[in-house]
C-alpha cells in the first residue's frame, strides 16, 4: 500500500478556533490544518519507469479538518488512527 497525505492551514473565524492552540504570539490559532490523505495498492509496475502503478479502485481517500498532533508526542493523531480504521487491510 502506498500512503499520500498532505495538510494545510485553513482560515477560520474566531468562534471556530476559540480554545485552540495556535502560532500567535498569545498562543491563539487563525487557522485549522486540513487534511487529506489516499491510500492505494499498487502491484504493477510501469515497464519503462519502474514506478508504481496504481490498481484500479484499489484507493481509499480521507479528509479531516484538525488540530495537528502534539509536537513531540509519540501517541498517534486522530487522523492517523482513523486512516489505520480506514485503510484496506494488506
Amino acid at each position: 500500500m502506498h500512503p499520500a497525505v498532505d495538510g494545510t492551514g485553513v482560515p477560520m473565524r474566531k468562534d471556530d478556533v476559540e480554545g485552540i492552540a495556535g502560532k500567535q504570539k498569545d498562543g491563539s490559532a487563525k487557522t485549522r490544518e486540513a487534511k487529506l490523505a489516499i491510500i492505494y495498492t499498487a502491484e504493477g509496475r510501469d515497464p519503462e519507469t519502474g514506478a508504481a502503478l496504481k490498481d484500479k479502485g484499489g484507493e481509499m481517500s480521507s479528509c479531516l479538518i484538525d488540530g495537528a498532533a502534539a509536537a513531540g508526542s509519540r501517541d498517534p493523531s486522530d487522523f492517523a488512527m482513523r486512516l489505520d480504521r480506514e485503510a484496506p487491510k494488506a
